[in-house]
């Protein structure tokens, strides 16, 4: 089933804009998103709306993005100039928002780890398919520049054949002054920091390889 909003996203000239709400700001990585696609108006992404469960991230994000502030889910989900969301919520929100934004007929790009179990997960998977939206995890590796080229060189063959692939993905937690009080390693919030990071390197595995 085609995504009923596809089309009034594309414009006459073959151009493509999209309005896009912010689901939680938990995640460092939503406010960069912000920035950029503010900063690169031609991308065609206008970052309009943004609610969080915790008042003063909502009203900081909201200033430092020129974003329309929503007291609720529904709030914003109800705007009709947004049709995707970015959920930068804490992992253990994932699934209600998921499901939320699915029946709403947005677009859902995800924040990693999915969920906090595998019936979350689940509950995620079936929100998509039910609804028919368009759906990602935030993979923002696979379109760094130099990753695109390493999976063109290998797609290509002229490496040969790969018999072993070593991904290093680190991270300099020993500087985080605070990092015992994030809520990356709140249990309740999140899965743990290595399913928080080490995602990123069995996606990026798979998608330069193709999952065995």
């Amino acid at each position: 089933m085609p995504w009923p909003g596809h089309g009034h996203l594309r414009m006459e000239d073959g151009s493509v804009r999209v309005g896009v709400g912010v689901l939680g700001f938990a995640h460092g990585h939503v406010g960069m998103y912000c920035a950029e696609w503010r900063a690169q108006p031609a991308l065609g992404v206008r970052v309009l709306a943004g609610w969080d469960h915790e008042a003063a991230r909502l009203e900081k994000a909201a200033a430092e993005h020129g974003l329309r502030a929503c007291a609720t889910v529904e709030e914003l989900l109800a705007g009709p100039d947004v049709q995707a969301v970015v959920i930068g919520a804490e992992t253990a929100y994932h699934a209600d928002l998921v499901e939320r934004a699915a029946q709403a007929g947005k677009a859902i790009v995800l924040q990693k780890p999915i969920a906090l179990s595998l019936p979350e997960a689940d509950r995620i998977v079936a929100a998509v398919e039910r609804h028919g939206v368009p759906f990602t995890l935030a993979w923002q590796m696979r379109v760094d520049p130099q990753n695109l080229q390493m999976r063109a060189l290998v797609q290509s063959g002229v490496l040969g054949k790969l018999f072993m692939v070593r991904r290093r993905h680190g991270l300099n937690l020993h500087l985080w002054p605070n990092y015992a009080d994030l809520w990356h390693v709140k249990p309740e919030l999140n899965r743990d920091i290595w399913a928080d990071d080490a995602s990123h390197a069995v996606d990026f595995i798979h998608w330069l390889l193709g999952v065995p």
